[in-house]
Protein backbone atom coordinates (compact mmCIF):
# COMPACT_ATOMS: atom_id res chain seq x y z
CA UNK A 1 0.00 0.00 0.00
CA UNK A 2 1.44 3.51 -1.18
CA UNK A 3 2.16 6.40 1.99
CA UNK A 4 0.73 8.96 -0.34
CA UNK A 5 -2.64 7.78 -0.27
CA UNK A 6 -3.53 11.25 -0.76
CA UNK A 7 -1.19 11.64 -4.13
CA UNK A 8 -2.14 9.52 -6.29
CA UNK A 9 -0.34 10.32 -9.42
CA UNK A 10 2.55 10.07 -7.03
CA UNK A 11 1.86 7.00 -5.83
CA UNK A 12 1.94 5.53 -8.88
CA UNK A 13 5.07 7.17 -10.06
CA UNK A 14 6.69 5.66 -7.44
CA UNK A 15 5.04 1.70 -8.24
CA UNK A 16 6.50 2.28 -11.90
CA UNK A 17 10.04 3.47 -10.43
CA UNK A 18 10.20 0.46 -8.53
CA UNK A 19 9.04 -1.89 -10.92
CA UNK A 20 11.24 -0.56 -13.58
CA UNK A 21 14.21 -1.39 -11.03
CA UNK A 22 12.64 -4.63 -10.52
CA UNK A 23 12.46 -5.90 -14.42
CA UNK A 24 16.07 -4.00 -14.50
CA UNK A 25 17.05 -6.59 -11.88
CA UNK A 26 15.30 -9.75 -13.43
CA UNK A 27 17.29 -8.98 -16.80
CA UNK A 28 20.38 -8.91 -15.10
CA UNK A 29 19.91 -11.91 -13.44
CA UNK A 30 18.69 -13.52 -16.32
CA UNK A 31 21.92 -12.37 -18.25
CA UNK A 32 23.99 -13.07 -15.36
CA UNK A 33 22.15 -17.17 -14.84
CA UNK A 34 22.74 -17.20 -19.12
CA UNK A 35 26.62 -16.36 -18.93
CA UNK A 36 27.53 -18.76 -16.00
CA UNK A 37 25.27 -21.75 -17.86
CA UNK A 38 27.03 -21.20 -21.40
CA UNK A 39 29.24 -23.49 -22.74
CA UNK A 40 32.47 -22.97 -22.63
CA UNK A 41 34.22 -25.25 -24.88
CA UNK A 42 32.42 -23.06 -27.50
CA UNK A 43 33.07 -19.87 -28.84
CA UNK A 44 30.87 -17.61 -27.21
CA UNK A 45 29.72 -13.98 -28.65
CA UNK A 46 29.22 -10.85 -26.79
CA UNK A 47 28.32 -7.83 -29.01
CA UNK A 48 29.90 -4.13 -27.83
CA UNK A 49 28.45 -1.51 -29.37
CA UNK A 50 30.81 1.09 -27.94
CA UNK A 51 34.19 1.22 -26.07
CA UNK A 52 32.42 2.46 -23.33
CA UNK A 53 31.11 -0.91 -22.73
CA UNK A 54 33.95 -2.48 -23.20
CA UNK A 55 34.64 -3.20 -18.93
CA UNK A 56 30.81 -4.68 -18.82
CA UNK A 57 32.16 -7.03 -21.64
CA UNK A 58 35.57 -7.78 -20.05
CA UNK A 59 33.57 -8.85 -17.18
CA UNK A 60 31.24 -10.68 -18.65
CA UNK A 61 33.74 -12.87 -20.50
CA UNK A 62 35.12 -13.65 -17.11
CA UNK A 63 32.23 -14.90 -16.11
CA UNK A 64 31.39 -16.69 -19.01
CA UNK A 65 34.61 -18.48 -19.22
CA UNK A 66 34.27 -19.45 -15.40
CA UNK A 67 37.42 -17.53 -13.79
CA UNK A 68 37.21 -16.17 -10.55
CA UNK A 69 38.79 -12.77 -10.17
CA UNK A 70 41.56 -14.68 -8.01
CA UNK A 71 41.86 -16.82 -11.13
CA UNK A 72 42.32 -14.02 -13.63
CA UNK A 73 44.78 -12.49 -11.02
CA UNK A 74 46.67 -15.30 -11.75
CA UNK A 75 47.08 -15.38 -15.44
CA UNK A 76 47.94 -11.93 -15.38
CA UNK A 77 50.50 -12.47 -12.38
CA UNK A 78 48.65 -9.69 -10.26
CA UNK A 79 46.78 -9.45 -7.38
CA UNK A 80 43.35 -10.57 -6.67
CA UNK A 81 42.67 -6.67 -5.36
CA UNK A 82 43.88 -5.36 -8.55
CA UNK A 83 41.40 -7.31 -10.44
CA UNK A 84 38.46 -6.33 -8.01
CA UNK A 85 39.41 -2.68 -8.56
CA UNK A 86 39.43 -2.81 -12.07
CA UNK A 87 35.85 -4.15 -12.03
CA UNK A 88 34.70 -2.27 -8.98
CA UNK A 89 35.65 0.80 -11.24
CA UNK A 90 34.65 -0.05 -14.65
CA UNK A 91 38.35 -0.40 -15.41
CA UNK A 92 38.50 2.94 -14.99
CA UNK A 93 41.46 2.58 -12.60
CA UNK A 94 43.45 0.25 -15.07
CA UNK A 95 45.60 1.66 -18.06
CA UNK A 96 45.26 1.32 -21.56
CA UNK A 97 47.97 -1.34 -21.75
CA UNK A 98 46.41 -3.26 -18.32
CA UNK A 99 42.87 -3.72 -20.78
CA UNK A 100 44.82 -4.99 -23.30
CA UNK A 101 46.34 -7.78 -21.08
CA UNK A 102 43.08 -8.88 -20.01
CA UNK A 103 41.49 -8.75 -23.10
CA UNK A 104 43.85 -11.19 -24.16
CA UNK A 105 43.82 -13.59 -20.91
CA UNK A 106 39.81 -13.57 -21.51
CA UNK A 107 40.30 -14.07 -25.50
CA UNK A 108 38.29 -10.99 -25.49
Amino acid sequence: MCYLKTKPKRCQLHRDSYQIQVDDLKEQIIEYERLINCDTSTPFKIQINSLNKLPDVLIKARIAANISQQELADILGIDEQIVKEYEDTDYQSASFGEILEVSTALGV
